[in-house]
């Protein structure tokens, strides 16, 4: 690698976006707002991409407005770069080499080059500075799942030639790989849209039925996250059974994760689990099949991207 330059992974989330790179680690969420040129809240400094200017993160959730990340088209979009651009601002980078994942749906080495192009043709500006990113052959694009597996390869590097299934719990989905001698199986990959924000809506849904009034995502994620029998709201605290909620999202994510397993072509000698939801899932979850955290799962995508960009880049002299 270059003199002075830095490695980063980069893992953008439905619910939150993870950034790791030697130096630290980072965690904001996925929320980017269009901002009018008036700058209505002048305590927060935009980023223009393309002439647009957003503010990410918590800023965008206080600003309000926030635009949904979940469709096809937000990847290489400017609300998408705008995001991109506050996590390696976050760090420091300015040049190197970036890591970032696609779902495995998405992914295709064609439809990286295009979100390549789309980051070199980007003119981005941080008040009124401009970003002289440079991420011409150094952006390295692999599928999401990717990142656990690397993540676990770095911890156990005598598994780099066993057959290893793979399991991402993220926000919007539950995606599954399957690596063999440390490469990628493309044509065994699966999606099911039982990420984490299935628990969250049905406890939402369940809260506004016995108290009549709606509370936030965030407040739903934070009750998840604790366990307790109770959701705190403005000060108040509110008697409510978290772990019904979540048992029957459990028992459909453990279905199809055995369903998974079981029909792959090759009996995996490993299964690993990361993503933010599989800590709050561990146990929770009841598969037939002995299924593995990695450690540090919420990170594990960025971990794992970064640990593949330093051996890549090693490797590439």
């Amino acid at each position: 690698m270059e003199d002075n330059s830095m490695c980063i992974g980069i893992d953008i989330g439905y619910g939150f976006t993870k950034v790791f790179s030697e130096y630290k680690t980072d965690s904001f969420p996925t929320a980017v707002s269009a901002v009018s040129r008036d700058r209505e809240f002048s305590c927060m400094t935009p980023i223009n991409v393309n002439g647009n200017d957003f503010v990410v993160g918590s800023d965008a959730e206080t600003y309000g407005r926030v635009l949904d990340t979940r469709t096809s088209s937000f990847v290489s979009s400017d609300p998408w770069m705008a995001v991109l651009t506050y996590a390696l601002n976050l760090h420091n980078y300015r040049k190197g080499t970036i890591v970032l994942g696609l779902p495995p749906g998405m992914y295709s080495q064609q439809y990286g080059q295009s979100i390549r192009q789309s980051m070199k043709n980007a003119a981005v500006y941080i008040g009124g500075t401009e970003m002289q990113f440079k991420v011409n052959g150094n952006v390295k694009i692999i599928p999401q799942g990717a990142g656990i597996y690397f993540s676990y390869i770095k911890d156990n590097p005598e598994d780099a030639d066993k057959t290893i299934a793979v399991i991402d719990c993220g926000h919007e989905t539950l995606d599954f790989a399957l690596f063999s001698k440390n490469r990628y199986i493309e044509s065994v990959t699966g999606s099911e849209q039982l990420g984490i924000s299935v628990a969250i809506d049905e406890i939402r849904n369940e809260f506004y039925k016995r108290y009549h009034f709606q509370i936030k995502q965030m407040t739903a994620r934070k009750a998840l996250i604790e366990g307790k029998d109770e959701i705190v709201y403005l000060g108040k605290s509110y008697p409510f059974d978290i772990k019904k909620c979540l048992a029957g999202y459990a028992m459909q994510v453990s279905a199809n994760i055995d369903r998974f397993i079981e029909s792959l072509p090759v009996t995996p000698d490993i299964a690993i689990v990361g993503g933010g939801p599989a800590d709050i899932l561990k146990s929770h979850i009841a598969t037939v099949h002995n299924i593995t955290p990695v450690t540090n799962p919420i990170m594990a995508n960025a971990i794992g991207y970064w640990y593949y960009g330093m051996k890549t880049s090693i490797a590439e002299g």
